[in-house]
């Protein structure tokens, strides 16, 4: 029997019961529809706990904190030293967060979230342009100048009235706006009109430090933004050591002075 006759043979036998023929057709594409499905679930649970990680500093980088509370390091040269002689490790960043406000100037419909960290010089030496979204790397002597992360975004301000609430804004034009770094603190909720004595000493005590500002606002410049794939990976944005020894001159300066923030090590090492 030729081929082409078993072919025709074929074709007869299908067209002859064809409700058989509906059946396996269905079962083949529902079985072949739900492998590929299941498939596709798979990878994407996979790409999610995989972008979830890289967010949280990527899958190269190790943070380093001891037992105590408030999670703080004692970083000195010794131990960096010792720590980029560790096999595999590219480099040893320690950061100190600030206590401060990043805001966007001459708008209040508009905020940026995440902290500020300062990192040695030699730390944003190492970044090259494929570290970047969009924009520079800031140089070790640019004062004034801010690295966005790659969690870093500008959010919209919805007032409730009674509330707000945060909405992230994708396609947000950072060059078209101006922003400071807000140290200390400022009321700048609306005066009701009910003012109880002097609202600038209320306990009466003409000291030194109430003739201080409670607040400086330092004009600065977004330098660029970090990409996902960057070794300084997290929500935080930065600053070089040079803007960080202007802040904490002008942070003296104020009533009351920030606490000493916290420094971690951040370890990326090498895939």
């Amino acid at each position: 029997m030729r081929i082409s006759d078993r072919f025709i043979m074929a074709l007869r036998n299908l067209w002859r019961r064809k409700s058989r023929t509906i059946l396996t057709i269905l079962s083949v594409v529902i079985g072949a529809t739900s492998i590929i499905l299941m498939l596709a679930f798979a990878q994407g649970i996979s790409n999610t706990q995989k972008e979830m990680i890289e967010s949280f500093q990527g899958l190269t980088t190790i943070n380093i904190m001891d037992n105590s509370e408030n999670g703080m390091v004692d970083v000195d040269d010794r131990m960096i030293n010792q720590i980029k002689r560790v096999d595999h490790v590219k480099a040893v960043v320690p950061s100190k967060n600030i206590y401060l406000d990043f805001k966007i100037a001459n708008t209040e419909d508009y905020g940026l979230d995440g902290s500020i960290s300062v990192i040695p010089d030699e730390t944003l030496s190492l970044l090259d342009p494929d570290d970047l979204d969009w924009g520079n790397i800031p140089g070790p002597n640019e004062e004034d100048k801010v690295l966005l992360g790659a969690n870093s975004e500008a959010s919209k301000i919805i007032d409730y009235g009674d509330g707000f609430s945060m909405e992230p804004i994708g396609d947000f034009d950072y060059s078209a706006h101006q922003y400071f770094l807000r140290l200390g603190w400022k009321d700048e909720t609306d005066d009701d009109g009910v003012n109880f004595g002097n609202e600038e000493d209320p306990m009466g005590l003409n000291t030194e430090d109430s003739n201080k500002p409670k607040s400086v606002d330092i004009p600065v410049e977004i330098s660029g933004k970090l990409s996902s794939s960057s070794f300084l990976g997290g929500w935080g944005s930065y600053i070089s050591e040079s803007t960080y020894k202007k802040l904490k001159e002008e942070d003296e300066k104020l009533q009351s002075p920030s606490p000493v923030s916290y420094t971690h090590l951040t370890l990326p090492t090498k895939a």
